[in-house]
């Protein structure tokens, strides 16, 4: 690509709200991010949060139990770091979803029978022993 060109798709990118472009052609190609695009917040715009997020480790279904078993993350619950919350069925497998930190439950983002994608909240934690 001729520099012409690049400064022309980079020209017209700033009146997209365009953040991050990539264009591959035969062997040749480009990759752009642009700092200046409209639909992009700075990161200082919001405030910190103190709730820590509990996150699929993995694609399933979310179960909060074992069968017959009772459910441990209730909202407003106390738990430990690596306290098994819920599980996470992926066809034949199940995997324990745990407690990031030791703290109490504050929000749950996620419903019992429902497909969770990989790092998609399950819960959210106000951190304490």
């Amino acid at each position: 690509m001729e520099t012409r060109d690049i400064q022309d798709v980079v020209n017209w990118a700033k009146t997209t709200d365009i953040a991050e472009l990539a264009y591959r052609r035969g062997g040749e190609g480009l990759s752009l991010e642009l700092e200046s695009a409209s639909g992009r917040v700075p990161e200082a715009a919001f405030p910190p949060c103190r709730l820590i997020p509990v996150l699929s480790p993995g694609v399933g279904l979310l179960r909060w139990s074992a069968l017959g078993s009772a459910r441990k993350a209730e909202q407003g619950v106390s738990v430990r770091a690596g306290q098994t919350l819920a599980l996470l069925e992926a066809g034949r497998s199940v995997v324990e979803i745990t407690a990031t930190a030791s703290g109490r439950i504050e929000a749950v983002a996620a419903e019992e029978g429902r497909a969770l994608d990989y790092g998609q909240p399950v819960l959210f934690l106000a951190p304490g022993p």
